[in-house]
């Protein structure tokens, strides 16, 4: 069973964000890419923008991988107060994990 990671940026205004927003997330974007293109055990799937969230898709057959893959990407990047992440196990299970969080 396909799994989801979504990565859901809190943008700068209710609605879809500015410059500065798109700047992080077209960065973000790259990194995620490629560091889950060549992992070879997932994909990155688009971004969309509204409501003054950005969300980025990513699926796989193992979420938890995918999470610690994803999460020192997330790290080198300042992402705002209200992010989070959604890892999506299933038809009815999901875990949301709040961003940012401490970089240690």
């Amino acid at each position: 069973m396909e799994q989801a990671l979504i990565v859901v940026i809190k943008l700068s205004d209710g609605h879809w964000g500015n410059e500065t927003d798109d700047a992080l997330i077209y960065s973000l974007e790259e990194e995620l890419m490629d560091r889950i293109n060549n992992s070879g055990f997932g994909h990155y799937d688009g971004h969309e923008f509204g409501g003054g969230y950005c969300s980025l898709f990513m699926y796989c057959h193992n979420v938890d991988k995918l999470y610690e893959l994803t999460i020192p990407i997330l790290k080198q990047f300042y992402i705002p107060r209200k992010s989070f992440i959604v890892k999506q196990l299933g038809e009815s299970r999901e875990e949301r994990v709040n961003l940012p969080f401490s970089v240690s």
